[in-house]
């Protein structure tokens, strides 16, 4: 199946529209920053980060108030217009660019760090393959891919139609969340031997549970840290 015919750029715009939008940084997106780059204080604007599928800026928003020299990309108009008004209002800067992961618009080995807060699952798994491959390419050596993946734990929380293996175009995914759209679900193994096949080393795969519900209702959360080595 054609991946253009399940979804486009246009499909996120709706959803901002429809109210989705997160304020405020995730903690493990926090805790990568600290814990690899706070010790570069005095060189905070030398270090360079993507934030791939940035949304509404609420990661963009954190990195580039504690100085870094952050780049925000997405394929929604919409949400970049609301991410450069929360830089804004703060009077903050980050470069913000709107296009398709399958072609980042940057030079090889630019970033330090990619940091993708489950926007890379929202795609068909050759997608995703290729999507990976440019997160590589645009990443120096020794930089460091942090993201944040949807485990195939969580399949019985979301309901629409599987399109193919382990993808789901959501058509809802309450009570967790209000978006709508493509997810694909991983296992632990299928993710490093992806980010191992790309050329990723030092993969190292943890989790979070959320629940809601009085733990009816669950959704696991693969963190995942590799390096470009």
């Amino acid at each position: 199946m054609n991946s253009d015919t399940k979804y486009d750029n246009s499909i996120w715009d709706e959803v901002y529209n429809r109210g989705y939008i997160a304020n405020y940084p995730n903690d493990h997106v926090i805790k990568f920053v600290f814990n690899n780059f706070a010790r570069f204080e005095n060189n905070k604007k030398n270090i360079k980060i993507l934030d791939i599928g940035c949304g509404g800026g609420n990661n963009t928003w954190m990195m580039a108030k504690e100085g870094y020299d952050v780049y925000g990309f997405d394929g929604s108009e919409k949400a970049l217009a609301l991410a450069q008004k929360k830089l804004e209002n703060e009077k903050l800067t980050a470069t913000l660019s709107l296009g398709k992961f399958l072609s980042l618009p940057y030079e090889d080995a630019f970033f330090d760090a990619v940091n993708d807060d489950a926007a890379i699952e929202a795609n068909m798994f050759n997608d995703i393959k290729a999507i990976f491959k440019e997160v590589f390419r645009v990443l120096k050596t020794n930089g460091k891919y942090h993201g944040m993946l949807v485990s195939i734990d969580s399949k019985a929380s979301f309901k629409g139609e599987e399109i193919e293996k382990d993808t789901i175009l959501v058509t809802d995914g309450r009570p967790f969340i209000k978006r709508k759209g493509l997810f694909h679900f991983f296992d632990a193994p299928k993710i490093k031997n992806l980010l191992s096949e790309t050329g990723f080393s030092d993969i190292d795969v943890n989790y979070f549970i959320d629940t809601r519900n009085n733990g009816k209702n669950i959704i696991k959360w693969w963190i995942v840290d590799a390096i470009k080595i």
